[in-house]
């Protein structure tokens, strides 16, 4: 399992969340469902944000946050420059940490954003988790409804048996044509040599001097410009908003994988180093990238925690992952970002330099908390069947975004709220309901905001509104 040291989990961990112990795997998809970004527990009626799974490309991600900086509010421009630091904590107290609700952490994961332990597939469930204490596990089990998903719901049929499995490496193997060339394979998530050499040595029988002939770590190193394009090509797993177990409020997950430089005795360190590197720079980058992208979009500073990538069992080199992480901060050293190393035990002298003249931080004006849908925010579906209520708020929110674009500005929300009652939902009263329904107080309501402001709402509006 990937990841660096972190909290250990009971094994019950699994029935705490969702309140039903994990079975078989059919068993689990029909006992759930997954919809618009919520998770059902239909034995239960609890409902989870689990929000959508992405996995952009670092050139998506760049051209994303260009679209961000040019439709933000100009707030971006005048909230500071990055700050960084190193932290010792753990995962699961830094996610429920209400002063972090909305920010950006990074989970290192295999390259199908699970967390899979040796022997395990995905069929076999994430309850057994638990049974590593790493980063990885422990930041899946802070999002457990996120993690659900990933495992039985992504691409629809879900990762196990026979389903379609998420690979971060796909658009990379399109550029370094790996079908052709046979570099490496991706087993169960993890990035692999077909043969022995074939990472980093030349075939027999083809010259050093085509680049055809060429072993991948050879080309990458020798052609700077498929370098780069490599890098832009490598994937990273987004949930946006997702909620955390046991508090009212979401945060945004970054999956990033790392090439497994430990597990094959066979392959020295130095034939993955230049594969390896471009992996590992293209993550942190992916990170920074999304959070660039909220700020932009929220116009405040954020949050972002991130791993040692690569290291613990994984075994990439601390210089690889500090070389790659300070060439990230150098990268983003203007956008307005807390960034925070989080090491379970204390950081190495690598770390602790690039502290140096980013280290002083700012006091941040805290995000709003968005409240959650699941555990403490339940909502009695005994009156009507889940998947019925699910469709009906869905098709209720269609209706109301008039222009379609996937949230209620204030002029569809005023619409929806005048159809109701045109004397009572005067634009005062309507301005406080949306202040009230917009958690993140970005001017849009969103569908999960839009969710839990009906959950709370008065029965008859409740009513007129999704009918």
């Amino acid at each position: 399992m990937p990841g660096t040291r972190d909290v250990e989990f009971p094994k019950s961990w699994f029935e705490e969340a969702f309140g039903v112990q994990e079975g078989r795997y059919r068993e689990m998809r029909s006992d759930f469902e997954a919809a618009a970004g919520l998770l059902i527990c239909k034995p239960t009626g609890k409902m989870f944000q689990a929000g959508a799974l992405r996995t952009p490309t670092l050139a998506e991600l760049r051209s994303q946050l260009n679209t961000a900086r040019q439709e933000g509010n100009g707030e971006y421009y005048n909230s500071g420059t990055l700050k960084f630091s190193n932290v010792t904590s753990d995962s699961l107290s830094l996610h429920q940490d209400p002063r972090n609700a909305g920010s950006v952490f990074q989970v290192c994961s295999l390259f199908n954003c699970l967390e899979t332990v040796d022997g395990y597939h995905p069929e076999d469930g994430i309850t057994h988790y638990c049974s590593q204490a790493t980063q990885g596990s422990a930041s899946a089990i802070a999002c457990p409804a996120a993690t659900f998903f990933r495992n039985y719901f992504v691409h629809t049929t879900g990762q196990g048996a026979g389903g379609r499995p998420v690979d971060l490496l796909e658009e990379l193997s399109n550029v370094v044509q790996n079908d052709k060339n046979g570099y490496w394979t991706v087993k169960h998530g993890h990035c692999l040599p077909r043969v022995d050499g074939s990472i980093a040595r030349t075939p027999m029988g083809c010259k050093a001097t085509s680049f055809i002939g060429l072993w991948l770590n050879q080309r990458l190193a020798s052609d700077p410009e498929l370098e780069a394009r490599a890098r832009e090509a490598v994937q990273v797993g987004v949930h946006w908003e997702t909620e955390v177990s046991q508090v009212a409020h979401q945060v945004c997950q970054v999956f990033c994988g790392a090439l497994p430089v430990g597990y094959l005795k066979a392959v020295k360190a130095n034939e993955w180093s230049t594969f390896a590197k471009v992996v590992l720079q293209a993550a942190f980058e992916a990170t920074l990238t999304v959070a660039s992208c909220l700020a932009a979009r929220r116009g405040t500073r954020i949050k972002v925690f991130l791993t040692a990538l690569g290291a613990g069992s994984l075994s990439n080199r601390v210089t690889w992952i500090a070389g790659a992480l300070e060439r990230a901060l150098e990268g983003f050293c203007s956008e307005p970002l807390d960034v925070a190393l989080v090491h379970f035990a204390g950081a190495l002298p690598d770390f602790d330099r690039l502290e140096a003249g980013r280290r002083s931080t700012p006091r941040l004006r805290p995000v709003t908390p968005t409240p959650s849908l699941g555990l403490s925010q339940m909502r009695d579906l005994d009156e009507q069947p889940e998947e019925d209520l699910v469709a009906v708020m869905r098709t209720a929110f269609a209706c109301h975004d008039l222009n379609g674009d996937g949230v209620l500005d204030r002029s569809e929300f005023f619409s929806m709220l005048h159809k109701v009652d045109d004397s009572f939902f005067t634009p005062h009263v309507v301005d406080i309901l949306l202040k009230e329904a917009d958690a993140d107080q970005d001017g849009k309501i969103y569908y999960h905001e839009f969710v839990r402001w009906i959950c709370q709402e008065d029965e008859e509006i409740v009513k007129r509104v999704l009918h």
